[in-house]
């Protein structure tokens, strides 16, 4: 349970990391729009594999 939350962790970590720099690089209306649109699906995942990990328990 611990290596999966340590992994899921770094998971969330790098992929924030990259969305955000990749966000102060690119300023334009669409790569804002799909960056956005990423980003919610990246939220949606790591919830999704937090949940599944609780249940796990």
């Amino acid at each position: 349970m611990t290596k999966k939350l340590i992994g899921l962790v770094a998971f969330a970590a790098t992929g924030s990391g990259l969305l955000f720099t990749v966000g102060l690089n690119e300023m334009g209306p669409l790569n804002t729009i799909f960056l956005m649109a990423v980003g919610y699906f990246f939220t949606l995942s790591i919830v999704d594999h937090y949940k599944d990990l609780k249940e796990g328990e």
